[in-house]
């Protein structure tokens, strides 16, 4: 995700919250700097899976009948790419968005969040400046609050 941020011209964050649980967390600028900024989010993270109970790998991505398969190929995974896609054709087509947009893709949403959401709000809350004060649920999910 970094790297296809990258490519699109932002300046994208890794923040390893853990060994090999980076977050991800770019802003993309607008062309109205007082208007608030505009989280979005989403996890990278999956459930464990055991490759015995399928009939393909989880992890392959395998592409049958024009769909893809395989372990959190629907979940978040389509949701974030969705919007790395938007952020490529904003900048291939010259296009920026009216206020800042904030991107959080983040670690730890399937377990307890305590290396995704949780770290990002406790530690690196500054990244999204702008936006309205993220916080953490115990179950770990990301809400906002209005900073007026």
């Amino acid at each position: 995700m970094a790297a296809r941020l990258a490519e699109a011209g932002l300046e994208p964050l890794l923040l390893e919250s853990a060994p090999g649980r980076a977050n991800v967390v770019a802003r993309l600028t607008g062309t109205n700097p007082s208007a608030p900024a505009l989280l979005l989010h989403g996890h990278l993270d999956v459930v464990p899976a055991d490759p015995a109970e399928w009939t393909i790998h989880p992890f392959s991505g395998e592409i049958r009948d024009g769909i893809i398969r395989g372990r959190g190929a629907v979940d978040m995974k389509n949701a974030v790419a969705v919007v790395v896609a938007l952020v490529q054709q904003w900048a291939a087509e010259g296009r920026r968005p009216g206020r800042d947009i904030v991107l959080a893709f983040t670690a730890d949403e399937e377990d307890t969040a305590a290396d995704g959401v949780r770290w990002l709000v406790a530690r690196h809350r500054s990244c999204s400046r702008g936006a309205p004060r993220p916080s953490a649920s115990p179950a770990g999910s990301l809400s906002t609050r209005d900073q007026g």
